[in-house]
Formats: structure tokens, C-alpha cells, sequence
């Protein structure tokens, strides 16, 4: 019996694919209980080929899915779901790996506690490595149970399990019955679907082990430059806005959910513009202070600011209600990018 569907969107992948698929052949669950679900995203490359051939040498573990439009990684993955045998859904993405006990830990904790979601930790690579010690020093896993207002409150603005699918085991029947979809045709998918997430999710074990290698692919979406598709952050940040609106989550979670969108909307969008343009996109970052303030005007008022951002990041929201010449928002960014430079998180 399938006991975890791993669902893998693939675009143009080449031999990245293949390291893959390989760590999750090797892992310790044993392949009788995994389906690994690998989705061409309308590759242009030979992706496919190396799909099909996976499959056959694999028929009883890996579930081809050749789609013949390009849906971007979250339309990928919203096709390999609807194919998920298995109660428990992970997604990995095509170029990065995982440890050999990935899955056996986390589905341990996940039947162990009847988990919605179980969340581990990942590592940056530059390229392929594995090691013997997982566990975290100084750092105790633990359960968690999110079962009142004001407990999903602190669990929202204290982000806790991230925006990332991939670090993740959810259970199908969590993601089925809250209609957790990924937007398509867009980057920064994960945005939306992660903080829906924080909106459902009760039962939330913290695997303090990493287990997941994010490869820092410098031809991965995130990591272009000057690229049109960065435009999707904030498409991304819109629909979730419209999806807490649908969903009624202001009426009960009002401070929470706007302080979260205002941190992945503004001060996340501040990042970005720093670190993946060249020049500082003046014309958006207007729009973008236009829109913020359209949704949430009375944000410095919000009660989480004090407790909750860091002192640059707190600068940075002063900075929304200020009408910033061209001149004066470079000046901005040029001290934002000198001061990560030098190692500070924003």
C-alpha cells in the first residue's frame, strides 16, 4: 500500500532530474509504500524522454503525467495531486534532493499524530551532498495543536513552517477538503498556497531535522535577474489577498492575516527589488506602496508590528505612507542592499 505521494513538477530539468528521482528511489520507507508523481511542465528539452524512461524502470513506483501546456510549477502540482494514491502528499522540487529518511521520519510523525501537515528542515546546496547527522543540536521537534482564534493568529504572524511546499508532508485529506490549490501560470505560487495553509492547518508536527536540499540553482526561477516573471510576486500576493477575502478570513483573523500580507506583500517585495534588479524598479515599487496601503491603511497600527518585525524591517514600513521621489527611493534601496550585503537579514 502507498503510504506517501511525491509529487515532482519538471520544466526542462535535464540531468538535474535524475539526481532527483534517485534520492527519492533511495529512500528508507521503502519504495512499496512511495508513488513518485513526476509532471512535464510542456518541457522544451529532453525531460520528458528521461521521465518515460524513469517510469519504465520504475512502472510500480513512478506515475508519469506529460502535460502539453506549461502551467508553471503550481499548475504542476495541482495535476500530480489529482493522480495522489497515497494519504500523505509531499512535493519536492525537479532540481533539488532529499536525505534517505525523509520520508520514514516524517510519516512516522505524521500517522504517529494524526498530523494535517508535518514540516521539516531544509539546507541550501550548491551541489550534491548528503550527510549522516540530520538532527539539529539544541533544537527539540515538537507537536502542535492549533485549535483556537487566538492560537491561529500567533501561528500566522509567527510564521513558523514557512511559505515552502517542499519541506513539507501534508495530509490529502487536509489539502482536498480546504481546496488547497496552487495558482497557475505564475512564479511565487507558493506565497498564495502557504498562507492558506496557516489559515486551516490544526495539527502541525515541527520535525526539527533537515532533511531537504534546496539546490541554489542560479538559472532557477527565483534567482534570475532583471527577469520579467519577478512581476508574478506580487500577482501572487494579490490572489492571496482576494483567496482571504473568499475564504472570510478578516472577519476572525483580521490583524493577523493583513500583518502577513503586509510582510510577503511590502517587506518581502522590498527584498526582492533589492536583490533581483539591477536598478531599483522605481515605477513598481509606487504601485506597489498604492496597492498596500489601498488594503490595509491603518497597518502601522496593526498590534503585531511591535512584537514581531525587526528593527530594518520596521524602517521599512515607515517608509509606506512616504511619496518617494525616483532619487530618493534608489537612495533607499542602495542602503538596504549594503546592509545584506554585510550579512543582515531584512
Amino acid at each position: 500500500m502507498k503510504k506517501v505521494s511525491v509529487i515532482v513538477p519538471c520544466h526542462n530539468l535535464g540531468e538535474d532530474l535524475n539526481r532527483c528521482v534517485k534520492s527519492l528511489l533511495n529512500q528508507t520507507i521503502g519504495k512499496e509504500q512511495l508513488q513518485i508523481i513526476l509532471v512535464d511542465d510542456a518541457s522544451t528539452d529532453d525531460t520528458p524522454q528521461r521521465i518515460q524512461s524513469w517510469a519504465k524502470k520504475e512502472p510500480e513506483v513512478i506515475t508519469p503525467l506529460l502535460l502539453t501546456e506549461n502551467l508553471r510549477q503550481g499548475g504542476a502540482r495541482n495535476q500530480g495531486l489529482s493522480l495522489a494514491e497515497a494519504p500523505y502528499v509531499g512535493y519536492v522540487d525537479g532540481d533539488d534532493w532529499v536525505e534517505p529518511l525523509m520520508y520514514e521520519h516524517m510519516l512516522e510523525k505524521a500517522e504517529s499524530f494524526h498530523t494535517d501537515v508535518v514540516f521539516c528542515r531544509h539546507k541550501q546546496s550548491l551541489s550534491y551532498e548528503l550527510w549522516e547527522d540530520v538532527k539539529l543540536p539544541d533544537r527539540e521537534s515538537r507537536f502542535l495543536t492549533v485549535d483556537t482564534n487566538e492560537k491561529r493568529k500567533e501561528f500566522i504572524v509567527g510564521n513558523l513552517i514557512g511559505y515552502g511546499v517542499w519541506d513539507k508532508l501534508f495530509s490529502k485529506e487536509f489539502l482536498v477538503k480546504n481546496d488547497l490549490k496552487f495558482p497557475e501560470h505564475i512564479a511565487y505560487e507558493d506565497i498564495t498556497f502557504g498562507s492558506l495553509v496557516y489559515l486551516y492547518a490544526s495539527r502541525i508536527f515541527i520535525l526539527e531535522e533537515t532533511l531537504y536540499h534546496y539546490y541554489m540553482n542560479p538559472e532557477s526561477t527565483v534567482h534570475k535577474r532583471n527577469v520579467e516573471y519577478h512581476k508574478d510576486f506580487f500577482k501572487a500576493n494579490e490572489i492571496k489577498w482576494q483567496e482571504y477575502e473568499k475564504r472570510g478570513a478578516f472577519s476572525k483573523l483580521k490583524d493577523a492575516v493583513e500583518f502577513d500580507y503586509m510582510m510577503t506583500a511590502y517587506v518581502a517585495a522590498m527584498k526582492l527589488f533589492v536583490i533581483r534588479y539591477d536598478e531599483f524598479p522605481y515605477e513598481a515599487f509606487c504601485s506597489l506602496q498604492q496597492t498596500v496601503r489601498q488594503h490595509i491603511p491603518n497597518i502601522m497600527n496593526n498590534p503585531y508590528v511591535a512584537g514581531y518585525m525587526r528593527p530594518m524591517q520596521k524602517m521599512v514600513l515607515e517608509l509606506l505612507p512616504t511619496e518617494l521621489s525616483r532619487e530618493e527611493a534608489t537612495q533607499v534601496a542602495a542602503a538596504l542592499r549594503q546592509y545584506m550585503e554585510a550579512g543582515q537579514s531584512l
